[in-house]
């Protein structure tokens, strides 16, 4: 894979802070800000939908499987008072 090469400014907390993470985890200044830049680059692109960022819930619930689409399910809703008084 091809790497283009480029120039980043950090401010002096920031750059020491660098420092002693890759001194800690003895991985390359480089290669952390690979990792966090590729990190920041998923999370703002995420899912292309709403469905997209649901998929992994999708069906592990139980329930009625029309609640949605058939009105007997809304029958009596927001009828009444539930409050005491």
């Amino acid at each position: 894979m091809k790497e283009n090469r480029i120039t980043i400014r950090l401010e002096d907390d920031l750059s020491r802070r660098l420092d002693r993470l890759s001194k800690a985890s003895g991985v390359s200044r480089s290669l952390l800000i690979r990792k966090a830049v590729a990190q920041y680059c998923a999370n703002q692109v995420g899912a292309s939908s709403f469905y997209e960022a649901m998929k992994p819930h999708v069906g592990i619930y139980e329930g009625p499987t029309d609640l949605s689409t058939n009105p007997k399910h809304m029958e009596g809703f927001g009828r009444g008072s539930t409050s005491p008084g």
